[in-house]
């Protein structure tokens, strides 16, 4: 009977392929042995009728044994791609397609619950996808179930995806969300896809546009020629946030691709307050352009330092800073603005608009450092005898306050000095709250102590206070400051340590020993119980002077 589905008589062959149905219908034990024939023969024949009642005949013989679907499975795929390629399932009217959908359906929960099957089939999965009949929802429900039961599967067949996606199945985008890092090049090569659904879906826009950022953040380069395609969805509000997100990166790469953009991200901040806080932060890259661009950035963003809304307010002032690191000279017609927010009730807005001062007229941490060097050597060269260090403090005492004052913003300066005995190698720090109020944890009368081997840096900053009435040297002596400065730098020195001149000649300590200074006041917890307070310029215990005030 098998013989007769080689027959040149077409009436022959069906009439053998209809008669091995009725047997599997009524006793398929007896076809068992017979089932690599029959699949040899499903694999050759051009006869769609035949091929029809084969595949019901497969269908019998797997349902019998389940071990069958997995040894034959590789003869199944090579059966499914030949019907791909003879365009043998173009036509829902095709005997052929429902051979094919019969044969699908049987491996459906054989798919699900077998990794290494899954694995081989998918390929031939989403290439049915491809199909232009209904051929193609049995394999998307396949397709779908594996994508949600098996995501590792889909990192190996990324191209298989996209190919699916643009070929009219978009619900498949979501299984694309997590797969940017397995495949970039085939998120480059589909943008054009990607972008598209973005324009024309509103059901898979949010999902394009996500797919759009992960490219952006990778490849810049790739998205940013799609800039105009990707504004417009700055306007909605659901996606409005994605797109502010993606633009950022593409100016971060290249500002002048987002420049033409300005009057949409204007519009956008007036008329969506989900992207109020985001904006800013788009102006400030595409003002990297140039310093004229700069200069129509800065006149928008002065207008944002109106808003009421906290977040708008430091994301804008962030820009103002970054805008000033490129060119000083361009923020300052805008200083005495910020200057209003230096007493915001927010510290953030407050810390960002004296960041901004400081840094534009240089009293940032860079230009500080550079200030230390350079009064360090006007001193050295000034300063022959402890009686010229006396003078020159006496001389240019306000210089001096106004530099102090910078240093004490970032390392404190203690409100006393004091040794246990005459002579010994560890100094004993004050700190005083300055605020002193009812609940002080640290009034004058009690003070926060610890203690310190680094003495000779901390008698610098000693004398970098003793004119401005913030530290006091005792019990050493009760004479002038540099002497009282001087006594208790003899009364610790080793032999191997300078004299005290060359030692105070370079009376302000550098960057790099400031921060080591300001770590053993974070081991010794001093920064858990004082805030610095920028209205008053002093170090306030956290009950004078809460964090979040």
């Amino acid at each position: 009977m098998l013989n007769d589905l080689y027959s040149d008589d077409q009436n022959v062959r069906r009439a053998a392929s209809l008669k091995l149905v009725e047997i599997v219908e009524q006793n398929p034990s007896a076809l068992l042995e017979e089932t690599p024939k029959i699949t040899e023969i499903l694999k050759t024949t051009d006869d769609d009728y035949v091929i029809l009642q084969l595949s019901a005949v497969l269908e019998g013989l797997f349902k019998t044994d389940p071990t069958l679907p997995k040894a034959f499975a590789q003869d199944m795929f090579e059966f499914f791609k030949r019907m791909i390629r003879e365009e043998k399932l173009s036509s829902d009217d095709s005997l052929a397609m429902g051979g094919v959908v019969r044969l699908i359906q049987s491996y459906q929960p054989i798919f699900l619950s077998d990794h290494e099957l899954a694995q081989k089939a998918f390929p031939v999965l989403t290439e049915l996808l491809t199909v232009n009949s209904s051929i193609k929802w049995s394999a998307y429900s396949i397709v779908n179930q594996i994508s949600m039961h098996n995501p590792n599967l889909l990192k190996e067949n990324v191209r298989s995806l996209f190919a699916a996606v643009a070929g009219g199945f978009p619900e498949l985008m979501a299984s694309l969300m997590n797969l940017y890092s397995y495949d970039p090049q085939a998120f480059i090569d589909n943008i054009e896809v990607i972008i598209q659904y973005a324009e024309k879906d509103p059901n898979n826009r949010s999902i394009a546009l996500n797919l759009l950022y992960q490219i952006a953040k990778d490849k810049p380069e790739a998205v940013a020629k799609y800039t105009e395609r990707i504004i417009p969805h700055i306007h909605s509000p659901i996606t409005s946030s994605l797109c502010c997100m993606i633009l950022a990166e593409i100016a971060r790469y290249k500002p002048e691709a987002v420049s033409p953009t300005i009057e949409d991200l204007r519009n956008a901040y007036d008329n969506n307050p989900n992207v109020r806080p985001l904006i800013p932060n788009i102006l400030g890259l595409v003002s990297k352009e140039s310093d004229e661009r700069a200069r129509v950035v800065l006149e928008i963003l002065a207008e944002y330092l109106d808003s009421n809304d906290q977040y708008v307010l430091a994301a804008t002032l962030s820009e103002f800073k970054n805008i000033a690191g490129q060119n000083r000279e361009l923020v300052l017609p805008y200083l005495e603005k910020i200057r209003a927010k230096e007493n915001d009730p927010q510290e953030f807005v407050r810390d960002q608009a004296i960041a901004i001062i400081d840094y534009v007229e240089k009293r940032d941490a860079r230009s500080l450092a550079s200030r230390i060097e350079e009064q360090n050597a006007k001193i050295k060269e000034a300063v022959k005898s402890v009686d010229d260090l006396t003078r020159y403090v006496d001389e240019n005492v306000t210089i001096l306050k106004d530099f102090i004052a910078e240093v004490a913003k970032k390392l404190p300066v203690p409100s006393g000095f004091s040794t246990k005995g005459r002579i010994r190698k560890t100094l004993i720090l004050e700190f005083s709250c300055s605020a002193n109020g009812k609940s002080c944890l640290y009034p004058k009368d009690r003070v926060f102590t610890t203690e310190t081997k680094a003495w000779s840096k901390w008698l610098k900053i000693a004398f970098s206070a003793v004119k401005i009435g913030k530290a006091v040297i005792y019990p050493v002596s009760a004479g002038d400051a540099v002497g009282a400065i001087k006594e208790a730098y003899e009364a610790y020195k080793e032999k191997e340590d300078a004299d005290f001149l060359s030692y105070i000649s370079e009376p302000f300590l550098t960057s790099s020993e400031q921060d080591n200074l300001i770590e053993q006041l974070r081991e010794a917890n001093f920064f858990r119980v004082f805030n610095y307070n920028s209205q008053t310029a002093t170090w306030d215990c956290i009950m004078c002077n809460p964090p979040s005030a």
